[in-house]
């Protein structure tokens, strides 16, 4: 997969999770959507770089595999 195919499918990955967020929680004070927004945030900005190697591609996955037992945990 070219590097920007990877970076617009992790990209689609993190507008998936941000509308499971907005779904999921009700509560904008929980501590659980602090830590949601700022998961959101780490890896929009770990994208935002020039390169994207497999170190900035294994940090969004992991990134995504914790918004997504977050999210679990939640439900």
């Amino acid at each position: 997969m070219k590097s920007t195919d990877s970076r617009k499918a992790v990209l689609s990955a993190v507008t998936i999770i941000e509308n499971l967020i907005e779904v999921t929680v009700k509560n904008e004070e929980d501590e659980m959507t602090e830590q949601l927004r700022e998961a959101k945030e780490l890896l929009l900005s770990s994208l935002g770089g020039s390169s994207f190697d497999v170190f900035t591609y294994e940090n969004a996955l992991a990134c995504i595999k914790f918004i997504i037992e977050v999210l679990s945990n939640n439900s």
